[in-house]
């Protein structure tokens, strides 16, 4: 007992020698930690430096003239300074893609307009909101997996249909002899990969909905940028015009679940033929139509500052141009995921 009373009292005293005797030492390893020091090796190299540190511009200023980057000082090694460039970012993009969405679903062509006019600093790039929409629309729907959307179509939708459909039909219909497996097999298979490739093939779409742009608003003598602007627009707004029906038609399929669990099996089998039946190509794509047509008609009033009548007629051609390069997309979909799925079922 008196030993280990010796070996606390010592050790009270060497902790209040360090602490508090020590406290040079400590004070150095709170500056280290925390950007107040001296300067260090990396500080001493670029503060020194007369030319950008990023492009080698002369440097008439704390910031480039040439680049925009700022030249560094003490202030850029300290953790809080660290941190609050981090916090920033963040708050910054969240404000960028918000503007951009709030103006996109709002205010059709707005977002655009503004592009043109070239007011580009408060909006995210048009390439860049499409990518960032376009990942969040497979991750719900990935969430929600009810039902066939127009850029992701399971099998037994490529198959029935027109007379490409039947060719399709006979494709598969060979497969799946030649490799001795069921169709329910081949239909896993077939819808996994195929939900793959259209997170990459729908970009493909972009550029010849500008090319048809060009053509309508030819007389207006604009860069293909410009249209190309106008597509990605137009195509991040279909998107989440899509995951908005996605999670709609979830939730009342959830309430067809709930139904069913107070009123009987009867009600569920009704409310959910009468979802499938209104989601049905025939059924939902006029009425998609005409809300595609009321925002092109909007939008092109907006951002090529078309008249009434030239932007209806333009948004009709535009909409049927629209759904002839989605049915090519499901088209090059169906054949990149026959031809994909050859080698991997083999």
């Amino acid at each position: 007992m008196k030993c280990l009373m010796t070996f606390i009292q010592h050790f009270i005293m060497t902790c209040y020698i360090f602490v508090f005797q020590k406290k040079q030492f400590m004070n150095r390893v709170v500056k280290f930690l925390f950007g107040k020091s001296s300067e260090r090796v990396t500080f001493t190299n670029t503060a020194a430096l007369t030319n950008c540190a990023n492009c080698g511009a002369a440097l008439s200023g704390p910031f480039c003239c040439n680049c925009g980057q700022k030249k560094e000082d003490k202030h850029d090694f300290k953790i809080t300074h660290f941190l609050g460039e981090t916090l920033h970012a963040f708050t910054h993009f969240d404000s960028k893609f918000f503007r951009s969405f709030k103006y996109l679903v709002l205010k059709p062509g707005m977002l655009t307009r503004e592009y043109f006019a070239g007011h580009k600093k408060e909006y995210m790039h048009p390439l860049q909101l499409f990518l960032v929409i376009n990942i969040l629309y497979f991750l719900l729907l990935s969430t929600f997996p009810r039902l066939p959307v127009t850029f992701e179509t399971p099998l037994k939708y490529q198959i029935n249909g027109g007379w490409i459909n039947h060719k399709f039909d006979a494709m598969v219909s060979e497969k799946i002899k030649s490799l001795g497996i069921t169709y329910k097999e081949y239909e896993t298979e077939f819808n996994h990969k195929t939900s793959e490739q259209a997170k990459t093939l729908i970009i493909i779409m972009i550029p010849f909905f500008a090319l048809l742009l060009s053509f309508l608003f030819w007389d207006q003598r604009r860069y293909f940028v410009e249209h190309l602007a106008f597509s990605f627009h137009f195509f991040s707004f279909v998107l989440i015009f899509q995951t908005i029906g996605v999670i709609i038609i979830d939730l009342i399929y959830n309430l067809a679940l709930l139904i069913s669990s107070i009123f009987g099996r009867s009600a569920y089998d009704t409310i959910r033929s009468d979802i499938y039946s209104m989601s049905t190509e025939n059924n939902s794509s006029t009425l998609v139509s005409i809300i595609f047509i009321i925002y092109l008609f909007i939008a092109f009033k907006k951002a090529y500052s078309a008249s009434n009548f030239g932007s209806l007629v333009k948004a009709i051609m535009g909409v049927f141009c629209f759904w002839m390069i989605v049915f090519a997309y499901r088209w090059l979909l169906f054949y990149t995921t026959f031809y994909g799925l050859k080698l991997s079922l083999h």
